[in-house]
């Protein structure tokens, strides 16, 4: 009896719990949304904090630098498919530059990242950028389904409001581990950091404005009239100013005293605290500090470095997983076909280039085939031409004959 009365819960259990609801803790068919949208992203973060906007903009300008390629799985381009007529050209009204630098904006303040993809039969013909503020993902009531649809709100207060089928939304996100169907975004990640850097820059902005320290404080023993101190004032900016008075010896009157103001422990505390929140945000979005300006310690090899890893550890990564999503959004068009990133105008992936030839020598002395080289380091070679690409060549060393003296 106990057998049979598990075996009937495990099947009603199986009937009425959706599949996602064992990786989300939503379980209802209700949209996802996020208060965490590209206009409150835009107004509280981009628009009031230096490092957000440098940190956005540049990954933004060189995901945009970046062309995308439709190629084989050797890694030889297919410059004349439909797809990459498409990735060329995205819409008559978007350059696909400013089509990789709005997606890629959209992902860094919001998280996610939607594109509408325009049908003529079988084939897309155009890609739209969504806002994602007005789009979200609606999640099926059907076993085994994870998505149901988009709801699109084209409209003010609910009005027109439409539901859009997924197979025509290609949805890019930075995957959150507790919702399968939203993104996080690096902004939301520093949102404490980017909030005390705003509330910092009004501290400053405030203090300027009630008090001015100036370097120091000339005073008298005497009581002096306001003549007197206007004399005084002016004797010291012309006399103590400037390029050329500076290191000069102060001679003053019998009875006056000069007390330098320095920035106390507080002020102090204040411009690491300043530092320490920077850094944070640039931490947030993988950008290293000398590429937004900031040049503490820095040396000319160090700025090197840091371009080489914000292109290895951000933008590689980052620029895949665009291809990826646009891939998997035109995989019934892309017969059989991949998207990658070309690096070839990229400067600051050329060091790794020549790593990668390096390692490509290694390998050739190996025996691997040139064929397998490319497709394995994904060198983006043109090997039409070279009719030995597929064979093996080992280059052993000479074997010496045996010295006919040795045997007597």
């Amino acid at each position: 009896m106990l057998n049979r009365l598990s075996q009937f819960f495990q099947k009603k259990s199986k009937e009425t719990l959706p599949l996602f609801g064992l990786i989300s803790n939503q379980v209802t068919a209700q949209p996802q949304w996020t208060n965490f949208t590209v206009t409150r992203a835009v107004r509280d973060g981009y628009k009031t904090s230096v490092w957000v906007y440098r940190c956005v903009n540049i990954i933004a300008q060189c995901a945009a630098s970046v062309k995308l390629q439709v190629v084989t799985d050797q890694n030889e381009p297919v410059s004349n498919h439909p797809i990459q007529a498409l990735l060329n050209l995205p819409n008559p009204e978007i350059s696909p530059k400013e089509f990789r630098v709005l997606l890629m904006q959209h992902l860094q303040l919001a998280g996610n990242a939607y594109i509408k993809k325009v049908k003529q039969g079988s084939r897309s013909i155009e890609l739209w950028p969504m806002l994602p503020d007005k789009i979200t993902p609606v999640p099926s009531n059907t076993i085994g389904q994870l998505l149901g649809s988009y709801m699109f709100n084209s409209g003010i207060n609910g009005i027109g409001i439409e539901y859009i089928p997924p197979e025509l939304v290609i949805h890019m996100k930075f995957e959150d581990p507790s919702n399968p169907l939203l993104g996080i975004s690096p902004l939301m990640a520093a949102a404490k950091e980017v909030d005390i850097a705003v509330e910092q820059s009004k501290w400053n902005k405030v203090s300027l404005q009630n008090r001015g320290n100036p370097d120091g404080i000339v005073s008298f023993d005497a009581e002096l009239s306001k003549e007197q101190v206007t004399e005084i004032e002016q004797a010291i900016r012309e006399k103590r100013a400037g390029a050329e008075n500076a290191h000069r010896i102060w001679v003053f009157p019998s009875g006056a005293k000069f007390q330098k103001i320095s920035m106390s422990q507080i002020d102090l505390d204040f411009i690491n605290g300043k530092k320490m929140t920077r850094e944070e945000i640039c931490a947030a979005f993988g950008v290293p500090p000398p590429l937004l300006g900031i040049y503490d310690q820095a040396t000319y090899n160090n700025v090197q470095s840091a371009e080489r890893l914000f292109w290895e550890l951000t933008m590689v990564p980052q620029l895949n997983a665009m291809c990826d999503a646009l891939a998997w959004g035109l995989r019934d068009e892309l017969d059989g076909l991949r998207i990658i990133p070309d690096y070839k105008q990229i400067k600051a992936m050329e060091d790794s280039l020549e790593t990668m030839v390096q390692v490509a020598r290694d390998l050739f002395a190996m025996g691997v085939p040139l064929s397998e080289i490319n497709r394995r380091l994904q060198l983006n070679l043109d090997l039409s031409q070279v009719t030995t690409a597929n064979d093996s060549f080992v280059f052993a060393p000479p074997k010496i004959p045996p010295n006919p003296v040795s045997n007597l």
